[in-house]
């Protein structure tokens, strides 16, 4: 293998690195968005939970809001620990 080919070579590793470093970063970034979204949805469902248990609200409204607060309790639970 010649100089000039190896330095070619190395070229196109440091530039596909560099590509592969860009989408891992972009990843992260979007699975950090992801979880904040998640907090806040399970921060609201919280709330609602709350303020359903202090208030004259149908049962199947209530059963809902159970059902929705368990599945993300559940979903924190997995990212989290």
């Amino acid at each position: 293998m010649l100089e000039q080919e190896y330095l070619e070579l190395c070229e196109q590793l440091k530039n596909t690195y560099e590509e592969k470093e860009q989408e891992l970063n972009k990843l992260k970034q979007q699975n950090q968005e992801l979880k904040k979204n998640l907090m806040s949805c399970y921060g609201f469902i919280r709330i609602m939970d709350y303020i359903v248990d202090e208030g004259d609200v149908p049962f199947e409204l209530r059963n809902l809001i159970d059902v929705f607060r368990g599945y993300l309790s559940d979903m924190y639970d997995d990212l989290y620990f």
